[in-house]
Order: C-alpha cells, then sequence, then structure tokens
C-alpha cells in the first residue's frame, strides 16, 4: 500500500485506492494463513481477526490522508471564480452586441467610449480568472484532471473503473478471487 498511496504519493481515486487495498489485503491474509500452522484453530482465527481489524484500521488512515491530497477538495475554491469569469465573459458579449464605436478618438464620455471601456475591463477580467484558474489546474497535477472526469461522468451519466477507464471488463468473470488476480497482475 505504501508503493501506491504512501508518505509522498499523489492523490488517487478513491476506488482505485480501495481496490488496490483489497488485493493486498487478500493477499496479506493468504500469506498469514499460509504461514500460520502452529497452535490451535481458535487462536489462530483470533489472531486473523487482528490482522483484519489492523488492515482496517491502516485502510483508513491511508483513505484519510489520501483525501488530504485531494486537488479539488476545496471545489468551490474553484467554482466562484469560474462563475464570475464566465458572467464577465457573457456581459462583454452583451455588452459588444449593443455598443457601437465612439464618434470621436479620445475618450470623451459618449456611449461608446463608456461601452468600449466596460468591455475592455471584462475582458481582462475573465482572461485573469481563466488564466490563473489554469495554472492552478496543471501545478494540481494528474489528480485535477482525473477528478473532472468523475465530475462529467457523474453530469453524463457515465462511469469509470478503479483504473481509470471507462467500460473495462475484468477477466474471468465477476468472482471476487478472478478480480483480485487480475488486478494483482496489473498492479505488479
Amino acid at each position: 500500500m505504501d508503493k501506491r498511496c504512501g508518505l509522498g504519493r499523489p492523490y488517487i481515486r478513491e476506488a482505485k485506492l480501495r481496490e488496490h487495498a483489497a488485493v493486498c489485503t487478500e493477499a496479506a491474509i493468504a500469506q498469514f494463513r499460509s504461514i500460520a500452522s502452529i497452535g490451535s484453530a481458535a487462536e489462530i482465527r483470533r489472531f486473523e481477526q487482528l490482522l483484519e481489524e489492523e488492515i482496517a484500521e491502516k485502510l483508513n488512515e491511508y483513505v484519510d490522508a489520501n483525501k488530504n491530497r485531494d486537488p479539488f477538495r476545496n471545489l468551490e475554491l474553484y467554482a466562484i471564480p469560474m462563475v464570475v469569469a464566465c458572467g464577465s465573459y457573457v456581459v462583454r458579449v452583451f455588452t459588444d452586441l449593443v455598443c457601437f464605436e465612439p464618434l470621436t478618438p479620445e475618450f470623451d464620455w459618449e456611449y461608446g467610449d463608456v461601452c468600449r471601456g466596460a468591455s475592455e475591463m471584462w475582458t481582462h477580467v475573465y482572461v485573469v480568472i481563466f488564466t490563473v484558474l489554469g495554472m492552478i489546474t496543471v501545478a494540481t497535477g494528474h489528480g485535477a484532471w482525473e477528478r473532472i472526469q468523475d465530475i462529467l461522468g457523474l453530469l453524463f451519466g457515465t462511469t469509470r473503473n478503479g483504473n481509470g477507464t471507462a467500460g473495462d471488463v475484468v477477466p474471468g468473470g465477476n468472482s471476487a478471487s478472478a478480480t483480485a488476480k487480475h488486478n494483482k497482475n496489473k498492479l505488479d
């Protein structure tokens, strides 16, 4: 798990994290069962339950740490400027439709001068906001693109499986062991 989502690793979607955790859990339990041969069956089962509890606790820690790496955990910080930028774009287009060229080249408070100044101001507003948001999105890395794909998938009704592609079919049917084997091969 540390190789995939430990300290210093980038954000991954929670479905992908849980898929990887299921593979790791199955492998850990299988390894425990292969080496746990000394003692009563009740004691072996008790220690296996302790192992499962420790794994569940560790998974919760990984999920919490991964949520802190989410580049869009504060989506409102992006949504509010986007609304302002889109609004200023719409107002600028409307202003350009109802304005006409000023009669004189200098600014003398004619209707055309005020309209052109307002149009240029709205242009500056949305260009600055889109530029800053674009730089923030690039700086957040691949997690931002995956999150945008997830949001668009929710809006348009398409879903993605844990590895980031739409509509993948796991070979070997839908059984848990076939899924775990397929995922383990992909992860190695």
